[in-house]
């Protein structure tokens, strides 16, 4: 079953290290309800806050195990805006039965920057439905025409995605590679907190006629974007393992990314392209660079397969059974 309570939350992030608190307020009067009729034997919260905190107050209440899975600026990003914020976060580290990250670029910094017990951290990365997201050569060469591509960025239309640094590079690409240039065509699936200065810097600068904004779109709807796409384009400046990329790849589709968070450990010269983050130079030379590769498509869907929800649930129940057994 699925519930959905309710608790308060503000805008741009205010007061946001006591949303853990907030948050529990919001669930503690329905998970206790759920407890009477179904006695869980643990908690699984997703990111430390608000999630993971309110999780550490449920566990102290009702007495079962946690385990919090870290997805990446709940580690990277949220703690360092405050020494509240980095306080909770730290609780929710010192308090939990067993740590997931989804890669091992947070396991590390867990460990090295949190103090963590290594023993108590274990990556499982991201998956991907592979019912939904495949590669099929036969519709890829029919859709093919005219030597064009074309390259889908999907995320956040926030600074931090990159997505200006993507503005940049396609600007110097025109300047620089006119025939590539005319090649390649955009389609940016997102919305976020920057999609009008996004927008005008598209007029501004005269490039809108490439680029086509499509907006958010339900992740149901992802991978026909994908099955029309020759490339996927992330140049965020930070990340945990986002799982558009193993969508991605499982889609055939080679990765145009910067080398952030746990993205070097899943994209290789087989799979992509990395370039430096906040580098629209080093961007649009990792752009040409995957063009103008010859890309084995189907090893990139094989690739893909180490990357599956299945997968990635039967890696969680073993941590569920060691949690419950006393086992490290």
């Amino acid at each position: 079953n699925i519930w959905y309570p309710r608790y308060v939350t503000f805008p741009r992030a205010w007061f946001f290290a006591l949303s853990g608190q907030r948050m529990y307020l919001g669930i503690k009067d329905i998970v206790s309800k759920i407890y009477q009729k179904f006695q869980f034997d643990l908690i699984h919260a997703h990111s430390l806050l608000p999630d993971g905190f309110a999780g550490t107050l449920v566990r102290k209440k009702i007495g079962v195990p946690l385990i919090v899975t870290i997805h990446g600026s709940d580690l990277l990003i949220y703690p360092y805006r405050n020494k509240k914020i980095f306080s909770h976060s730290l609780k929710v580290l010192n308090n939990t039965s067993r740590i997931i990250t989804v890669s091992y670029h947070l396991k590390n910094k867990c460990y090295n920057e949190f103090n963590v017990p290594e023993e108590k951290i274990k990556v499982i990365p991201n998956g991907f439905n592979h019912r939904a997201f495949n590669f099929k050569p036969t519709y890829f060469k029919k859709r093919k025409v005219n030597n064009q591509f074309i390259i889908l960025f999907i995320g956040h239309i926030i600074k931090a995605k990159g997505i200006f640094d993507l503005l940049n590079a396609i600007i110097i690409i025109r300047k620089l590679e006119q025939n590539i240039y005319k090649r390649i065509s955009w389609v940016v699936v997102g919305q976020g907190t920057d999609i009008a200065e996004f927008k005008e810097h598209l007029r501004t600068f005269d490039i809108d006629n490439v680029i086509e904004v499509i907006g958010q779109v339900p992740h149901e709807k992802i991978s026909e974007y994908m099955k029309n796409a020759d490339f996927v384009i992330l140049p965020s400046w930070s990340e945990g393992l986002p799982t558009v990329l193993v969508e991605a790849m499982a889609s055939g589709l080679p990765i145009i990314a910067t080398k952030v968070g746990g993205i070097p450990e899943i994209v290789n010269k087989d799979t992509g392209v990395l370039v430096e983050p906040k580098n629209p130079e080093d961007l649009a030379r990792g752009i040409i660079n995957a063009i103008t590769k010859k890309w084995d498509r189907q090893l990139i869907c094989e690739y893909a397969k180490n990357y599956t929800w299945e997968k990635n649930a039967e890696k969680t129940i073993e941590i569920y059974n060691k949690v419950l057994n006393n086992v490290r």
